[in-house]
């Protein structure tokens, strides 16, 4: 059965034609939009689905699609769009239940791609964009990269000085590193450690500079060196 139009009367467009798809409810009552084999209880063809006309008011939900775990439909899990100051400041938040204060927040992507999720304690949001390394590599002290991510390369100055080049740089010098090394003594006497030059350009938005010097004698390249990078990217 397919369903074409229903007039002021009535239903008066219920139609059997096998060319009227623009609704189709099957035996098994499976609705379809678009097509006429319905694979769900609601299928659609391919396009888009739109939710609201510009009318929402500031500060207000646009529109939800969700499911609900009750019959009263009091928990809400699912999506929903919240208008902000004007019709060009728009946020998606997700939900997961409907009880809390907040009615189940627990992510939010704003206008400007950033996404905050609730704290491990439920108590405040924090921004997951500044909670993750911008970059980070594993190296062997001179050139050899194991792995690492954001990273262009690793330069080798000379002995124990190695120039790390960001792929994608960071908005300023004002980012913070964090770099551990492994000594090669097998004796276990000499440790490495990884530091600022003091009498060069330790930081650029692109770059930074490393030293590892070993606790008894000059610069040397260790076995194994990492750094990783945390702040906010360009």
């Amino acid at each position: 059965m397919a369903l074409t139009k229903v007039g002021k009367e009535g239903i008066t467009g219920v139609s059997n034609a096998s060319d009227a798809t623009a609704i189709t409810i099957d035996s098994s009552e499976k609705v379809g939009i678009g097509l006429t084999s319905p694979q769900e209880l609601l299928h659609l063809k391919d396009g888009d689905i739109v939710v609201g006309n510009g009318t929402a008011s500031n500060s207000s939900s646009i529109g939800k699609i969700g499911f609900s775990t009750d019959s009263s439909n009091s928990r809400f899990i699912g999506i929903e769009s919240f208008r902000g100051s004007d019709a060009a400041n728009a946020d998606l938040r997700f939900h997961t239940y409907g009880g809390d204060g907040n009615k189940g927040e627990r992510m939010k992507i704003d206008n400007d791609g950033i996404m905050t999720v609730l704290s491990e304690g439920r108590a405040v949001t924090t921004s997951v964009q500044q909670g993750l390394a911008k970059q980070w590599l594993n190296w062997d002290g001179a050139t050899t990269i194991a792995d690492s991510f954001n990273t262009t390369s690793a330069t080798d100055n000379a002995s124990g000085d190695t120039t790390i080049t960001i792929a994608n740089d960071m908005a300023s010098i004002n980012f913070a590193v964090s770099a551990l090394s492994k000594s090669n003594d097998n004796g276990g006497v000499r440790g490495a450690m990884m530091q600022f030059p003091a009498n060069q350009t330790a930081i650029a938005a692109g770059t930074y500079r490393m030293h590892c010097q070993y606790t008894n004698t000059d610069l040397r390249d260790a076995e194994m060196q990492t750094a990783s990078v945390l702040g906010d990217l360009a």
